[in-house]
């Protein structure tokens, strides 16, 4: 069996920035809980990272490679 200890998922969540501030926010904190819950989770045996809310059709087109969030690392596991 593959150790996974070592890797991590991040947790991203897509939203529109037509919905304002505040609705991303609770978004945001949201996601936030939910990636704090499944990392928690001993089902899991990764790291779960919560990512930025990502608003617009360039970030969300491929967060792998989006510099701006710094979302690009080797012992990340990928899944589209």
């Amino acid at each position: 069996m593959i150790d996974l200890k070592g890797y991590e998922v991040w947790f991203v969540t897509g939203s529109q920035h037509l919905y304002g501030p505040k609705t991303l926010e609770q978004v945001a904190a949201n996601s936030g809980e939910i990636a704090k819950a499944f990392g928690a989770s001993t089902q899991i045996p990764v790291q779960v990272i919560f990512k930025p809310v990502l608003t617009n059709p360039i970030q969300s087109r491929d967060p792998l490679v989006h510099h701006r969030y710094g979302f690009y690392e080797p012992e990340s596991i990928r899944t589209w």
